[in-house]
């Protein structure tokens, strides 16, 4: 009820049992809305057909119950993925545009939203994981490799090859991304780095102007509480009008 994250859970698919029992007790003690955002149909699903079991959740999806009202001028408004338009939508209600949306995770992409508080548009790159799984499933020898920050800039093991590698070149990458973004739209863009992956990812490049691992979570959280508040009329001006420094 404060706005703060009470906890937070990772699970896997054979998880969801468990997980909506979880929440079907948070539903009991606190309140009984659950606000789910996924760009995995078939998660989406499994989850929404567990919730109907507790009769005291109201479950909402993200861009099906909860529209997200940004101004944009991707070609598909539809086709992009929710999670982005939640970290834009929680970036606007945080700092001021122009800026990058950096986010690491299964897949990373980065995101521009203009001074003007439009989304223009962003690049979908692998994700680490993504790269180190690649790398163990398409080759014979290359053995798999769990994600963790390492001191040495030279491999001198295969699997520390690898990430060391991996870890490296997605820092340059990133470094030199972000420099073309900036030589093409202005040296002012501030970056927003989340995702699961960020702090990791902070490590091997330049770092970011401000870093938030839960920035969707936030979204998600903002777009309901500006729907409460405002309702759905209310809320399809809310955001695009809002000014922060």
């Amino acid at each position: 009820m404060d706005g703060k994250l009470s906890f937070f859970y990772e699970f896997k698919e054979d998880s969801i049992p468990k997980l909506c029992k979880i929440i079907s007790y948070c539903g009991i003690k606190y309140e009984n809305k659950v606000v789910m955002c996924s760009v995995v149909p078939k998660i989406e699903k499994l989850v929404c057909d567990r919730l109907r079991h507790y009769k005291i959740l109201n479950y909402l999806v993200l861009g099906k119950h909860l529209p997200i009202r940004i101004a944009s001028k991707y070609a598909s408004f539809k086709q992009l993925g929710n999670d982005r338009k939640a970290n834009v939508y929680g970036a606007l209600g945080r700092w001021k545009p122009p800026f990058l949306i950096l986010d690491f995770g299964t897949a990373t992409t980065i995101d521009y939203v203009s001074a003007n508080r439009v989304f223009e548009g962003g690049l979908i790159i692998p994700g680490i994981k993504s790269c180190l799984d690649l790398l163990h499933e398409k080759t014979a020898l290359l053995p798999p490799v769990r994600i963790k920050p390492v001191p040495y800039f030279l491999g001198r093991s295969t699997k520390a090859g690898m990430l060391s590698g991996v870890l490296n070149g997605y820092g340059a990458m990133v470094d030199g991304l972000v420099r073309e973004f900036k030589s093409r739209y202005g040296a002012n863009l501030k970056t927003i780095g989340t995702g699961g992956l960020v702090d990791i990812v902070g490590k091997y490049c330049g770092g970011f102007d401000h870093a938030d691992p839960m920035l969707t979570l936030q979204g998600i959280r903002d777009v309901y509480q500006d729907w409460c508040s405002s309702g759905p009329k209310g809320l399809s001006n809310r955001r695009l009008k809002k000014n922060h420094g």
